[in-house]
């Protein structure tokens, strides 16, 4: 299950980005809005909602933004998950090796190979 998700944060990130951004130039006009209208009335309850939904939209907005900032991407997340595994299991740990050896056996054959070629086709 934990897989699904990584699979999505991509998709994760892009929406809260753009929210985060649609919502912070939402709360920029209405507080540009609210600054030019009139004076803004601590008194008045339409001024009060004003500030409130002004105040609520900023926060929501910024925490979108820090949400797509900081939450790793779809390869950030694969990579921290298997740098993680790879140093717990001792299979992986010798697993390089071995496909060093394995490259080494095969290119020392292939260099073989064409040496031999090399040489009955000079003769």
């Amino acid at each position: 299950m934990s897989f699904y998700w990584i699979t999505r944060l991509d998709a994760i990130v892009l929406t809260a980005g753009v929210i985060g951004s649609i919502l912070l130039t939402i709360a920029l006009v209405m507080f540009l809005i609210g600054n030019t209208v009139e004076e803004w009335d601590k008194e008045n309850e339409n001024d009060r909602k004003h500030i409130r939904a002004t105040w609520i939209t900023t926060f929501v907005g910024m925490f979108l933004v820090l949400v797509a900032i900081f939450t790793p991407t779809t390869e950030q997340a694969c990579a921290i998950y298997f740098v993680d595994y790879l140093q717990k299991n001792e299979d992986a740990r010798e697993l390089p090796d071995k496909v060093i050896k394995s490259a080494n056996l095969y290119f020392d054959k292939l260099i073989e190979e064409l040496d031999k070629e090399q040489k009955e086709g000079k003769r």
